[in-house]
């Protein structure tokens, strides 16, 4: 890696800089992409089918496709991917009834020890591929549900999406990236991505240790130069990306800078891949840069 030291950095994007650093130094050393502060995975309710008062029950999971899944929908994916998740992508849960998301906690193949929603993701990306297990549920005091059984493997993943990207204090949606006004060797204005449709902690970037799943990105439809995200497992799996960018010395990358775009329209788009299969790319993510 060629080395680079800060000179001339304006303070506002030394601030934002460190805690990038800090954002990726604490998700590669926590245990257990996130990386959003919501739980990728979640519960879905239906009232009619379990009487208030009943155990409840896991009518059916399956890889999330969308942010809202119909039981129907979520069964046939369930069926269309032989009964199997994908390691490393989130998962949504059917219940009989809804619930709230503190009231209800989970474990895996009856081990005594208790999950709650916002881990079943990362739990279920440590499996070993081509295993078998159960998961159940239990509302509050009520006994555990029934054991719903699902295998592990690196299956195709599904698409994903690009849900903000950032750069210095300045994120989309939300706003209209301003072109940098120092634009030096030593000015860097990195674009930071954050996707959906993988398995997160509740950290913005902890789903970079797990260890199946990781991104391609492309800018402007360029696809001889990709970016990536989680690249330290697609160096360990054997996938080099040499275009990325060091950022100074300290060890870390990123793939684009904002002070190197052109003014005007740019779109981005992301795909997942594992050592197995690439996945779909998603919807083009149209962003602005202006004077």
């Amino acid at each position: 890696m060629n080395s680079q030291r800060f000179k001339t950095i304006p303070a506002f994007f030394i601030i934002f800089a460190m805690s990038i650093i800090v954002s990726c130094q604490s998700s590669d050393s926590e245990t257990g992409q996130n990386q959003q502060s919501q739980p990728s995975s979640s519960v879905t309710g239906t009232s009619d089918l379990s009487e208030a008062g009943s155990t409840i029950t896991i009518i059916t999971a399956c890889r999330r496709v969308s942010a809202v899944m119909t039981e129907d929908a979520c069964r046939s994916q369930f069926i269309a991917d032989q009964s199997a998740f994908g390691l490393g992508e989130s998962v949504i849960l059917i219940l009989s009834r809804s619930v709230g998301v503190n009231d209800v906690v989970f474990q895996f193949d009856s081990d005594p020890k208790e999950f709650s929603l916002s881990q079943i993701d990362m739990q279920i990306a440590r499996f070993s591929p081509g295993t078998s297990h159960t998961i159940s549920a239990r509302y509050q005091e009520e006994a555990w549900s029934n054991k719903f059984n699902f295998q592990v493997d690196e299956l195709k993943p599904l698409t994903p999406a690009i849900r903000k990207l950032c750069a210095s204090q300045e994120c989309v949606p939300g706003g209209i990236f301003t072109a940098p006004k120092i634009t030096g060797a030593d000015a860097l204005y990195p674009f930071v991505e954050f996707i959906s449709g993988v398995a997160y902690t509740e950290a913005e970037f902890g789903w970079f240790d797990q260890n199946y799943l990781w991104a391609e990105l492309s800018l402007d439809g360029n696809l001889m130069k990709l970016g990536c995200l989680n690249c330290a497992l697609a160096d360990r799996k054997g996938y080099e990306y040499g275009a990325r960018i060091p950022f100074g010395d300290t060890g870390i990358f990123y793939n684009w800078d904002l002070k190197n775009l052109l003014i005007g329209s740019h779109s981005m788009k992301a795909r997942l891949r594992n050592s197995k299969h690439i996945g779909p790319w998603s919807d083009d993510f149209i962003f602005e840069v202006e004077k």
